[in-house]
This record gives C-alpha cells, sequence and structure tokens, in this order.
C-alpha cells in the first residue's frame, strides 16, 4: 500500500491531497499517507518563518538603496516596501504564534541584506554598516 500511496503522490500531487483529505473525513486512518503527510505539514509550517524572513530582506534592501543612494529612489522601492510589510503583517495576523519571530531574525536578514544591495548598488560591502542600523519596529513600520 506504501508504494501505491507514494505513487500517486509522485505523479499528480493534487489528487494525493484529495484523496488524504477524504481518508481524514472518514476516518480512514490506516490508509493515509503518513510519511508524506508529515512531510507536506512540516514544509508548510517552514513556509510562513521563510516569506517573512524574505519579505524582511527585501525591505532592509531597499532602506539600505534610500540610506546609500537617495538620488536614485524610486516608487517602486517604496511600493516594494510597502507591499512586504503588508504580506509580514498578513502572515502575523493569520498565525500569531510568529509576531516575535521578525525580531528574531532581523540580524540575519540584515546581513543577506547588506550583500544584495551591495551587489545591485555597486557600493563596496564594507561601505555599508556592519551591524543593522535600524530596530525591528522602524523596518516593520509599527
Amino acid at each position: 500500500m506504501r508504494t501505491q500511496k507514494a505513487s500517486l503522490y509522485n505523479k499528480d500531487f493534487n489528487a494525493w491531497l484529495h484523496d488524504q483529505i477524504h481518508m481524514i473525513k472518514t476516518k480512514d486512518f490506516k490508509h493515509l499517507d503518513i510519511d508524506n503527510l508529515l512531510e507536506e505539514m512540516e514544509t508548510l509550517g517552514n513556509s510562513n518563518p521563510h516569506a517573512i524572513e524574505s519579505h524582511i530582506i527585501i525591505i532592509l534592501v531597499h532602506m539600505l538603496k534610500h540610506k546609500y543612494q537617495p538620488s536614485r529612489a524610486t516608487k517602486s522601492w517604496d511600493s516594494s516596501i510597502f507591499n512586504s510589510k503588508i504580506q509580514i503583517k498578513g502572515i502575523i495576523k493569520y498565525n500569531p504564534s510568529l509576531k516575535k519571530y521578525p525580531a528574531s531574525i532581523l540580524d540575519k536578514c540584515y546581513k543577506s541584506a547588506r550583500r544584495y544591495a551591495s551587489k545591485e548598488t555597486g557600493i563596496e560591502l564594507r561601505k555599508f554598516a556592519e551591524q543593522c542600523p535600524w530596530t525591528i519596529k522602524e523596518v516593520l513600520g509599527e
């Protein structure tokens, strides 16, 4: 049975998913594809933190570009910052346990954003502050 379950999972994820949903609704637990269900749940559980991290990096890159190249600022930078803040707020609204997560990853995100900003602006990496010059409240606009 495990082979059939894995086969459907690998051939048609959507069909596999609906099959698993049906089995849960009908309490047919013995036929569930537990291994793949666990893997999908773990992936799903990691997707929101990864999205928050990505959005913080985007915000920081644009904030750095504003700080180091203010004459090149564009509306698209501001729109990108605004969109990322909205996305983070939405994720946290539906996942309140992630409220403190942005503060816990700010330094890590800044290191990545600093490298991206250097690459995008052509400014040497060493010219960017080594430590994040903003608090998480300033980054998220709280």
